[in-house]
């Protein structure tokens, strides 16, 4: 990705998790796609602009989505994301644009 390559239309990476944990919630500034290779995967989604979610989550309060061994996850940009691994993980986050630290708004 940006941060690697001079490339920055796309970046994929290997993510392997060790144990249980959440990351920092963050915005993000590009469109990501999640294939998880082993374990699961929870993603909390907040947003207060309605139009950006999905038909099925027209309420304001967060909602989860849930992704196990073999499935893929589409997080498009502009949302709060909360992600969070119950166990032992490893998944390919896809961002386009390339992933670059500068396109991600966190919140700790």
């Amino acid at each position: 990705g940006n941060d690697t390559h001079v490339d920055d239309s796309v970046s994929v990476a290997r993510v392997s998790v060790l144990k249980s944990c959440s990351e920092g919630t963050q915005i993000t500034s590009f469109d990501e796609w999640i294939y998880v290779v082993e374990g699961k995967m929870r993603v909390t989604v907040s947003n207060t602009d309605l139009k950006k979610r999905p038909s099925a989550h027209k309420k304001l309060e967060p909602f989860v989505v849930e992704a196990c061994e073999g499935e893929v996850l589409y997080l498009p940009k502009g949302h709060v994301y909360t992600y969070d691994f119950p166990g032992k993980a490893v998944y390919v986050p896809i961002c386009q644009p390339a992933f670059h630290p500068s396109l991600v708004q966190r919140f700790d």
